[in-house]
């Protein structure tokens, strides 16, 4: 498998686990690709799920991700409208 197809399969595995769906089987061509997904009922993921699927968007966070991580776990720990946003994104 060729370097960007390497990187393409990686990014499509971090991007289903991130949002809590299930890669089936995939295929990946030269100019395109295919996934075939599992999507499992709408449910709320617990807080240390929702940030754990934020680290896994930034595996190498910059200062910046590093200091938003913070305000998440804070607005999560403490609650009101900014906790609840987060908490009722679309997760799947």
């Amino acid at each position: 498998m060729t370097w960007a197809k390497e990187v393409l399969r990686k990014q499509l595995w971090a991007v289903a686990d991130f949002c809590g769906v299930q890669i089936l089987t995939h295929a990946i061509l030269a100019n395109h690709f295919h996934v075939l997904l599992k999507v499992p009922q709408k449910t709320l993921p617990p807080d240390t799920e929702l940030l754990r699927r934020y680290q896994l968007l930034h595996p190498k966070p910059t200062k910046y991700q590093t200091e938003r991580l913070e305000v998440i776990k804070a607005q999560l720990d403490t609650g009101g409208p900014e906790a609840d946003a987060w908490r009722t994104r679309s997760w799947p």
